[in-house]
């Protein structure tokens, strides 16, 4: 298996794609990347499922895809900074 280094994810974080589609797909890396979500889990992702938590931070509350069962992550600030960058256009 291969995985970033943090140089390397921390490059990939700051770099500008020239076309939108190239950034949008970045981003999405990325979101999936702080929050663990796989593809299909984020391809249902809506507004319902990003919640205020116990400590008064957000998270997100789903059932994973294979299993169904539940699971909660925190949103930490990077993943809730995409959120709101494309909160006013469609939606993640």
């Amino acid at each position: 298996m291969v995985f970033l280094s943090p140089e390397e994810l921390h490059a990939y974080e700051h770099f500008t794609f020239t076309q939108p589609r190239l950034q949008r797909v970045k981003d999405l890396f990325i979101f999936c990347y702080y929050t663990g979500l796989v593809y299909t889990e984020l391809s249902r992702l809506g507004h319902k499922h990003v919640q205020k938590g116990f400590d008064g931070m957000l998270w997100i509350n789903m059932k994973r895809e294979k299993t169904s069962k539940d699971f909660s992550i925190p949103l930490l600030p990077l993943a809730e900074a995409l959120i709101n960058k494309y909160q006013s256009k469609e939606p993640l």
